[in-house]
């Protein structure tokens, strides 16, 4: 994949979130998460001209390609990556996106832009379908999982084609002090930290027997697609942040940094309202508004639940108040004796690198099995993402432990 491709890809899904966003709920946080998409969006129209003349493109031959691409993405159904092999619509994607048709294992390998809502990749699915003249059946209802928390830790999402990604940190090197006229100036090391991405597995499977499939019936498409986003979504985000760092897990945010001392005591109200400002440095973050803090659902809610004395603020309010972001999420850790752990991030500065999540072949690959099951007339698929992740800068997140009751 061109890094033209890798743009207009990355382009389609801040478009798909800002519209998920435009129905939400305005708050701090979902205001914030526009303002930085929309300036996302706008650097990448940049970069997505530079990179249509660094390789040799015009502005009537993008069209054409977009609308190519756009055809494409339409035409082909998931099913057809559920195959031994690709053919039509699905070969000529696959060559478009210059994606391999096999995956690492020999599958069959999907792109992502295979995944994206109905109003990215237009779909013909019905509301009801009519199957035997009396039953209708409604849409597929999907499943749910957690909220993503990669925006909130200030995750640096990369393609990666091949090989290990090494990351590289500057962090020490020259300090200017005053000289007096003709004094000489020693030269000062720079000091420099490695951290190094290799691909790991995140994989899901799906036993499909005929029966389900003529039962679900046309809305089949539209439900498996959300559910393989979804569900690998979900799996990468638990990695990212609970990874324990031994293959083939990622290392997330709580192995990487500093573990919080449990708390012994039932947590105040200030235990809460205190965390914004305990985390500006000066250096990572210059406000609380820098400032992003997630919590464990039952610490969110007990959050809620804590007063200013005479008053009808809660320690949730009073979070806010501060410009802080705040949200709760169950891939944060529940403890023993209703103690939880969340995690606070310094997210201030400018194109700052904090953290890396890194995914190869930027596609699904699908290893499909028709014999285990065979006597059985059921079909095993397994869909899998390579990636890995690791904290750059550890003193950008701060670990917070909270005690209910």
């Amino acid at each position: 994949m061109t890094r033209k491709n890798k743009l207009e890809l990355r382009q389609s899904e801040v478009r798909s979130r800002l519209n998920d966003l435009a129905g939400a709920e305005m708050n701090d946080e979902v205001s914030r998460e526009i303002n930085e998409l929309t300036k996302e969006y706008g650097d990448n129209e940049t970069q997505l001209r530079a990179a249509i003349i660094a390789e040799g493109g015009t502005e009537v031959r993008e069209t054409e390609s977009g609308t190519q691409f756009a055809r494409l993405v339409d035409d082909v159904e998931v099913r057809s990556y559920f195959e031994t092999g690709l053919s039509g619509a699905a070969l000529e994607l696959n060559q478009e996106l210059g994606l391999p048709n096999e995956g690492p294992s020999g599958g069959v390998l999907m792109p992502f832009a295979m995944l994206l809502p109905p109003e990215e990749r237009a779909d013909a699915v019905s509301g009801v379908t009519v199957h035997d003249g009396s039953t209708i059946a409604d849409p597929v209802l999907a499943r749910l999982f957690d909220n993503p928390v990669t925006g909130a830790l200030g995750v640096r999402m990369d393609s990666v084609d091949a090989g290990n990604r090494e990351y590289v940190l500057l962090t020490g090197g020259v300090a200017p002090v005053p000289k007096a006229e003709n004094t000489n100036v020693d030269a000062t090391a720079a000091t420099v930290s490695t951290v190094t991405l290799k691909p790991k597995k995140v994989t899901a499977g799906y036993v499909i027997t005929g029966e389900s499939i003529a039962a679900i019936g046309s809305s089949w498409e539209s439900a498996l697609r959300s559910d393989l986003q979804m569900a690998l979504q979900d799996a990468v985000n638990n990695q990212v942040v609970n990874g324990n760092g031994t293959a083939p897990n990622f290392t997330g945010v709580f192995q990487a940094t500093t573990a919080a001392t449990a708390a012994t005591a039932v947590s105040a109200l200030a235990s809460y309202a205190s965390v914004p400002s305990s985390m500006v440095d000066g250096q990572y973050c210059s406000a609380e508004s820098d400032v992003s803090v997630i919590l464990h659902p039952h610490a969110y809610t007990h959050a809620g639940s804590l007063f200013v004395t005479n008053t009808a603020i809660s320690a949730l309010q009073a979070l806010r108040n501060t410009g802080a972001s705040v949200m709760a999420s169950n891939k944060m850790k529940a403890g023993a004796s209703n103690v939880y752990t969340g995690i606070a991030h310094r997210s201030g500065g400018t194109g700052r690198t904090d953290s890396v999540l890194a995914m190869w072949n930027t596609g699904i690959e699908f290893v499909r099995d028709i014999y285990t099951q065979a006597s059985k007339g059921n079909v095993a698929i397994r869909g899998s993402v390579y990636g890995d992740f690791n904290v750059i800068r550890t003193d950008a997140y701060k670990q917070l432990s909270h005690k209910t009751a």
